[in-house]
């Protein structure tokens, strides 16, 4: 199960388009970043982030998973308010 930590990192680097960006935004180092994708592809079993494409960009699975992660998000926003 990805952790919400992973989740939000992955977020910063669709948002970003870079690694070294989404580090910055989230005062992490760029190899931190680059960990914590690698370790949720592991997991996950499947390619996330297409690598050679500047900026880069997110696979089929990739935005799959964000657009359930948004709506996690959203959710935990939701339980928050209330």
């Amino acid at each position: 199960m990805p952790e919400l930590k992973q989740l939000r990192v992955l977020g910063a680097v669709a948002e970003a388009g870079s690694f070294s960006a989404a580090a910055a935004r989230l005062n992490y180092t760029q190899p931190a970043v680059s960990r914590i994708v690698a370790s949720l592809e592991r997991e996950l079993g499947a390619v996330l982030v297409e690598r050679q494409s500047r900026p880069v960009r997110l696979t089929d699975a990739g935005a799959a998973l964000l657009r359930h992660a948004d709506d996690v998000f959203a959710r935990l926003s939701s339980a928050r308010s209330e």
